[in-house]
């Protein structure tokens, strides 16, 4: 494992069951990549440099989300909720969670998360493009066999939000 200590800035935990204690301060902890996104700037160099190998690997990456804030994963979460006809808001409140994380709970209100897929899916993905089949696309083999070369990038399964 990596020389680490508790305190790093590489070990936030930010989910389902651990609040975000307190936003980043987005005029000096973020940077703006050549596609727009923002994300932590102490990651920036490390993703473009992922960025080319994969499209060197002929996996050329689409950014679908980088960095939120709190207030906008809000406004993200009831917009779903309130779009959810014919069940009760409890109800529509489950089924949004199922692929959206409540706001305060999403590692993109850290900077240091992206969801990123290749573009041959993303110009023909079957019907969302943050799907769990594209786990089984050659582009996504190899963003998951390559990711934890690249920095602070980890190679993971996990739950979109």
């Amino acid at each position: 494992l990596p020389d680490v200590k508790t305190d790093d800035w590489k070990l936030v935990l930010v989910g389902p069951d651990h609040k975000l204690e307190k936003e980043i301060d987005e005029s000096t902890q973020l940077a703006s990549l050549s596609n727009g996104y923002l994300i932590d700037k102490r990651i920036a160099p490390e993703y473009e440099a992922f960025a080319k190998a994969a499209e060197a690997a002929g996996f050329p990456l689409v950014m679908v989300s980088a960095y939120r804030s709190v207030s906008s994963q809000q406004q993200v979460f009831e917009q779903n909720v309130m779009s959810r006809q014919g069940v009760s808001e409890e109800e529509a409140t489950k089924i949004t969670k199922e692929t959206i994380t409540e706001p305060g709970y999403s590692e993109h209100h850290t900077g240091l998360a992206v969801d990123v897929v290749d573009q041959n899916w993303y110009n023909s993905y079957p019907s969302t493009v943050l799907d769990a089949s594209y786990g089984d696309q050659p582009g996504a083999k190899w963003i998951a066999d390559n990711a934890a070369q690249y920095g602070s990038l980890s190679k993971r399964t996990r739950r979109y939000n």
